[in-house]
């Protein structure tokens, strides 16, 4: 008999931003907004999930800015901005 298990992290988008300047690489473009979470599969089902948090990341380079699950949402809606979002 042969099990198959695997981990990983899923990345769920969410949105976008308006454009951006990044102060790290300096590039102005969006930024995504995602929802990320670990798993574990086995024999490709789902059985664990942990580790959720949101974010929104620079579309050139790894710069992201970590938010609250409430601020991820309101900021895919158009409601804030990422000046506007409170640390988590």
């Amino acid at each position: 008999m042969v099990l198959v298990m695997g981990w990983g992290e899923k990345r769920e988008v969410l949105g976008a931003t308006p454009d951006r300047t990044c102060g790290r690489c300096h590039n102005t473009g969006p930024w995504v907004i995602y929802k990320s979470r670990k798993r574990l599969k086995v024999m490709f089902i789902p059985v664990a999930k942990w580790g959720e948090y949101f974010a929104a990341q620079c579309s050139i380079c790894p710069n992201e800015v970590e938010l609250s699950a409430l601020d991820a949402h309101r900021l895919a809606r158009g409601d804030i901005t990422l000046d506007q979002v409170s640390p988590p």
